[in-house]
């Protein structure tokens, strides 16, 4: 090919090119790889590997009753895009105080809705799958204020949060915003916790008073006019109170072992655990169970030297010892445990410490938390700890441990509270 020859097919070539938008680059090809990369990537939370599958849902910024607004008028397509996409919508920037005072374990971090539930509850009907609550674009956008000054906040089963208002509708008068603390979402191409309204609607009397009565685990929050401003739902409530007060068997049962121990152990210097525990760590064996929670007893010397302690005494007795393995066992074993022992004393109960042998009592080398430990070989101290963050009430923790030691089998004498007392 002759030099001019090349130098017009060249000039043809970069008039083409420049001639397209993406100047000559697939970008719809690129943008595919680099969504099949990311989609290969390990996402790093709390120090936990999740393997996830990037879905660039985006988060939509705009004024929550702005964005409720767009929603009541939005066409078919636009709310098709959106769900398919995952988007989400942010109600409040913070988690209300009412919501932090009162319920163990939350966060203060930003309140969302999924987009296709904030549509299925805003609208009569829609283009998207699903029921349709119908609350309309005025009672919609008070759901910050809802969640914000609710009448109640209830604990479920599935350990979500249930907040009770007043939400007035054709299909009742009884607002329910569920509520899913402390969730992981990849947003923006980016995991991070959320607290997420999973839905928003108003219910019947028959249905609140239904899964109260089957579902609900503890009332965390009652306004203090709730039996003049709402005296039915209040009625509701206490019958929750009182099954998390400890009328049923597996309480009963727990004080009637209390008081055999009461006498027994009242002089007899036995430790209990969770005045053990604290007198270890912080050297105050009269610590509250309150202010054993809000101190971080993972910080302390005392802490970090008995986890050593408790490494090498596995790294003498296992054959193929990981450290990194081993120090994760030992933390959700002391966690675990930790818990059921705080949960205890705000029950009103110590644990009484009662290992059989004198020597290994006295032994500085015993694991303080005594016979508070589950047989690995059928569930894990992780199993203690899901629990304990499903259930806040002992009772139920207490019957949750037992149900589950015999749904594997655990053999009696090797059950997680066989050695052990409760004393008040």
């Amino acid at each position: 090919m002759s030099r001019i020859a090349y130098l017009r097919k060249a000039e043809k070539m970069l008039s083409k090119v420049l001639d397209m938008p993406t100047g000559g680059v697939d970008i719809q090809k690129e943008d595919q790889e680099i969504k099949e990369q990311n989609a290969k990537k390990n996402a790093e939370i709390n120090g936990k590997t999740i393997v996830t599958e990037i879905r660039y849902s985006l988060m939509n910024e705009k004024p929550f009753a702005e964005n409720v607004d767009e929603i009541i008028h939005m066409s078919d397509g636009d709310a098709r895009t959106n769900a398919k996409e995952g988007n989400f919508v942010s109600i409040m920037k913070h988690t209300p105080a009412v919501i932090l005072d009162n319920v163990e374990g939350a966060e203060d971090l930003e309140v969302i809705i999924r987009f296709d539930a904030l549509y299925l509850a805003s609208r009569e009907e829609g283009a998207l799958e699903g029921h349709y609550h119908a609350l309309g674009a005025e009672i919609t956008k008070q759901l910050p204020e809802l969640i914000s000054n609710p009448d109640a906040i209830v604990r479920m089963d599935n350990g979500r949060l249930n907040i009770f208002a007043e939400m007035s509708t054709a299909k009742g008068n009884n607002g329910i915003i569920a509520i899913e603390l402390n969730t992981v979402k990849d947003i923006n191409s980016k995991n991070t916790k959320y607290n997420l309204v999973v839905s928003a609607f108003s219910a019947k009397d028959n249905y609140v008073r239904s899964i109260l009565q089957k579902r609900a685990d503890s009332v965390e929050y009652m306004k203090k006019d709730l039996s003049q401003v709402n005296h039915q739902l209040y009625e509701w409530l206490a019958t929750v109170n009182e099954r998390s007060d400890g009328s049923s068997t597996t309480t009963n049962s727990i004080r009637d072992n209390a008081e055999k121990v009461n006498n027994k152990v009242e002089n007899s210097g036995e430790r209990f655990s969770l005045s053990s525990i604290a007198n270890t760590f912080f050297g105050n064996p009269d610590m509250s169970a309150d202010d054993f929670s809000k101190a971080n007893y993972k910080e302390t010397k005392a802490y970090k030297s008995y986890v050593k302690q408790c490494l090498n005494n596995m790294r003498q007795t296992r054959k193929n010892f990981n450290e990194n393995t081993a120090k994760k066992e030992i933390e959700d074993a002391i966690d675990g445990i930790i818990r059921v022992a705080v949960a205890a004393k705000k029950a009103g109960y110590d644990i009484y410490d009662n290992p059989s042998e004198q020597n290994v009592r006295d032994s500085k080398d015993r694991l303080l938390f005594s016979s508070l430990e589950p047989n690995n070989d059928f569930f894990t101290s992780s199993d203690i700890s899901t629990i304990c963050d499903k259930r806040k009430n002992f009772t139920q923790i207490y019957e949750d441990i037992v149900r589950l030691e015999e749904e594997k089998g655990v053999p009696k004498g090797k059950r997680f509270f066989d050695n052990v007392a409760f004393c008040k």
